[in-house]
């Protein structure tokens, strides 16, 4: 039977609850062949609408793919999609693992479909719809590029379903999509929550109260004097001062459980888990709940090294931690636990939020800020709601809680992000456009320049540039009509009479471009200015440039030498925006009120003349800077003879067509002949320690071996090189070489268990997951340096056999 004999009975779908009405109107728009965009919170079931799409394409033989922005969530998504259907039809493709991968169900990382559309599209040419996932991440400053290329990419029959937390710019962000796929995107909004959310603030004193109730004690608590005596002990004050989690819990237990607990270092996670078993004095478990947990743990962990049952005691009590860098094996039996909900107290990390869709009763936040990689920052709405929405359980709970703890002295300073939760407007997503050099090579490989200049047009942030292009050109045809009039006897005067009837209006709108164009200019920089304490204001400052103008200067004067370049052109590009503001105000208020009488034709003419080469100018500046990252890096892959003067790839740029893991980096690497002569064992060990960092907080128990130490130094120098360094600061992102990762990779491709290798290891946490994390991105770059070797049948042979030596154990578990 042929694909347009069968069509899916849309009644046949039955998620085994009535479908609300967004996902109603979804599954009709999909049904009815249209691209769809749903932007509903957290928590109100906008899966279903994908699991619609995943029945619909199997029922009618097409192909379908479903990517999700990390791992975890992906692999998840396998779990979940084998048990609905036939697990032959569906596939998981994560780069490390590979399963059915011609399944016609298929899901995958952002990453691996992109490299799927840039170097084998043949194998896109059945797909019938594509499933993004957390949509929202696009605005990711290091992976959203990702999501943008494919969308671009695409071919033009391929129906998209993009699921998304609430955006306020969703309808901007459809039109978008519209441009670049050429066809209209149905938006299907929801913004209310089927479980309501309450949040709750909590300390010691206060107990657990509303953020009305919390802000009037805080005021008592001032008043009375005890904030001063509580800040004059300074760093000396006691830490039973603080509220502590356990405290927390007791207020909650056990109404309000089950709960996830948020915790925003790992080693805590583990730490207050501990620490809660040994102070609660009844478990949280009933006996036929604990009876089942200890049926799951003998079968589970049957054969099992000792150190990864220390925990048992959590678990069979209710309790459970959850981190990146935790045992896969824990991992997946925590997971399980927590699905058959066993696990009544979850304390957990950010990137648990992304994973397993199972709502509880209650969130718990240990506190609003997270560290961003520079310094503590409050969690953004999407950061906070993210988490927060997993609270409220449809069809048990009248409301989900939300608890955050809060001491008195830090109220004051987080009282605008609790405004800003509470309204529960989220920000808009915004493009970080920004080509990687693999993506570069790609494309040169395959389209000419001006094809390539067409796509990268075609970028989100390029969109709303245009607009800032439409603008100049709306008002360099003004200047020229002016002239033209002026030019053909018109006086200054009648010109002026004119502009009062007609240009009021045109005055407003370009009054309204600048005002946005001074916004993406903000919006565009967010990821280093939200690391600022100024943040809000500048956010808050947006309609008012001059006061914009001013928090840029204070910014630039506190701003290192070695950043201050940006802030400096930033404050630049507004100083100039606002110059032009100023102007545009002044005209709008001399239409207004009148003003002075009129300069005389011969002076009149100069002036306009001399505002269209300044108009001129700035349009040709902008132009340039549509395709300026663009023209850099090609100019960069010259420089380094990575391509030749035609854009024709040498022999750097074959090869860097085949990496994508630390692109430039790895390739300096080969033409080093860096890899020639190592052993298996070092040869992966070298690859793990370019595919991940060494966590913070954990050092090696012994020093690396004499036969490594010279690799080190080497691999070492080429990271310090101009290429690598100078690849960084095109790409805005740090290259990683792990020493220790080398040391510990070594000892795994040599058959070491990861209970052995840990031994070698001192951290304040588990860090077992990171490390399997590595090897298996280790596996991953494996397999592209063996294209890239495609003519030296030795070494493939030799990637082939670590490949086949390493993916045993934890490697292969499906987390």
């Amino acid at each position: 039977m042929t694909t347009e004999q069968v069509h899916f009975d849309l009644s046949k779908f039955n998620p085994g609850f009535p479908l609300d009405r967004f996902q109603q109107d979804a599954i009709e728009s999909i049904d009815r062949g249209r691209s769809v965009l749903v932007s509903a919170p957290t928590g109100t079931g906008k899966t279903v609408v994908a699991d619609f799409v995943v029945a619909k394409s199997l029922a009618e033989s097409k192909r379908v793919i479903y990517t999700a922005p990390i791992k975890a969530l992906s692999n998840q998504k396998y779990r979940d999609y084998t048990k609905a259907h036939d697990p032959k039809k569906i596939g998981l493709v994560t780069g490390d693992l590979v399963i059915n991968h011609n399944a016609p169900m298929c899901i995958m990382t952002t990453e691996i479909l992109r490299n799927m559309l840039l170097q084998d599209r043949d194998r896109l040419a059945d797909l019938s719809h594509v499933i993004f996932d957390e949509i929202h991440f696009l605005a990711d400053p290091e992976r959203g590029t990702v999501w943008e290329e494919i969308l671009i990419y695409l071919p033009k029959q391929v129906r998209i379903l993009g699921l998304s937390a609430t955006i306020p710019n969703d309808e901007d962000f459809a039109a978008w999509l519209g441009f670049v796929r050429e066809e209209r995107i149905d938006v299907v909004r929801e913004t209310r929550r089927a479980v309501p959310l309450r949040i709750h603030l909590f300390n010691r004193q206060a107990g657990m109260v509303t953020r009305r109730g919390f802000e009037a004690q805080a005021r008592r608590h001032r008043s009375s004097g005890a904030a001063r005596a509580h800040r004059g002990r300074g760093r000396g004050r006691r830490r039973n001062d603080r509220t502590r989690h356990d405290q927390i819990i007791s207020e909650i237990a056990p109404d309000l459980l089950p709960c996830l607990y948020f915790v925003f270092f790992r080693r805590l996670t583990e730490t207050f888990a501990r620490q809660l078993v040994d102070e609660i004095d009844r478990p949280f478990l009933s006996p036929e709940e604990r009876e089942r947990t200890e049926s799951i743990l003998e079968t589970r962990c049957s054969g099992w090294h000792e150190d990864l049952l220390r925990d048992r005691e959590l678990y069979v009590n209710g309790v459970a931690y959850h981190h990146a860098g935790l045992n896969v094996m824990l991992k997946a039996l925590v997971e399980e636990l927590y699905e058959e909900r066993l696990i009544k107290v979850l304390y957990c990390t950010s990137t648990f939020a992304l994973g397993i869709n199972m709502p509880v009763k209650t969130v718990v936040f240990d506190g609003i800020q997270k560290f961003n990689g520079q310094r503590m920052q409050p969690l953004t709405v999407q950061q906070f709601m993210q988490k927060a929405g997993r609270a409220g359980r449809r069809g048990m709970d009248e409301v989900g809680h939300v608890v955050v703890s809060q001491e008195f002295c830090d109220f004051e300073q987080h009282k605008g992000s609790f405004d800003r939760y509470e309204r529960g407007k989220h920000e808009s997503v915004h493009s970080t456009f920004n080509l990687s050099f693999n993506s570069i090579v790609n494309l040169l490989n395959a389209y000419e320049m001006m094809e390539i200049q067409d796509i990268v047009n075609k970028s989100y942030r390029n969109f709303h540039h245009r607009r800032v292009l439409d603008g100049i050109g709306e008002q360099i045809e003004e200047v020229r009509g002016s002239i033209a009039k002026l030019n053909g006897g018109m006086s200054a005067e009648s010109i002026d009479e004119e502009d009062d009837i007609d240009d009021t209006p045109q005055l407003r709108k370009r009054e309204t471009a600048i005002l946005g164009r001074i916004q993406e200019r903000i919006h565009g920089r967010r990821e280093w200015l939200q690391t600022s304490p100024r943040w809000q204001a500048i956010n808050e400052a947006m309609e008012c440039p001059e006061s914009l103008l001013r928090l840029i200067a204070e910014e630039l004067a506190e701003t290192p030498k070695h950043r201050a370049a940006r802030v400096r052109r930033l404050r630049r590009n507004i100083k100039s925006d606002c110059a032009e503001l100023r102007t545009i105000r002044e005209a709008h208020h001399h239409h207004l009120h009148g003003g002075h009488p009129a300069d005389s034709s011969e002076g009149r003419t100069a002036k306009l003349e001399k505002r269209l080469a300044t108009l001129q100018r700035k349009r040709r500046r902008e132009e340039r800077r549509l395709y300026q990252g663009l023209f850099e890096k090609v100019h960069f892959l010259q420089e380094i003879e990575y391509l030749g003067p035609g854009n024709e790839l040498l022999s750097g740029g074959e090869m860097l067509r085949h990496i994508h893991i630390e692109e430039v980096f790895v390739t300096e690497m080969v033409l080093a002949d860096v890899f020639d002569g190592l052993d298996d064992a070092a040869l992966f060990g070298l690859l793990a320690s370019v595919c991940s960092d060494f966590p913070r907080r954990a050092a090696l128990r012994t020093r690396a071996p004499n036969q490594l130490r010279d690799l080190i130094r080497w691999v070492g120098k080429i990271r310090r090189s101009y290429v690598v360094t100078e690849a960084e600061r095109l790409n805005g992102v740090r290259s990683s070489f792990s020493p220790e990762i080398l040391c510990l990779a070594r000892l795994w491709a040599e058959g070491k268990t990861l209970m052995e290798i840990m031994l070698l290891v001192d951290s304040t946490s588990d860090i077992s997951g990171d490390l399997v994390s590595a090897f298996r991105r280790a596996k991953d770059l494996a397999k592209q340096l063996r294209d890239v070797y495609h003519a030296e049948p030795a070494m493939q042979t030799q990637l082939s056999r670590i490949l086949r030596q390493v993916s045993r154990d934890e490697v292969e578990v499906l987390d």
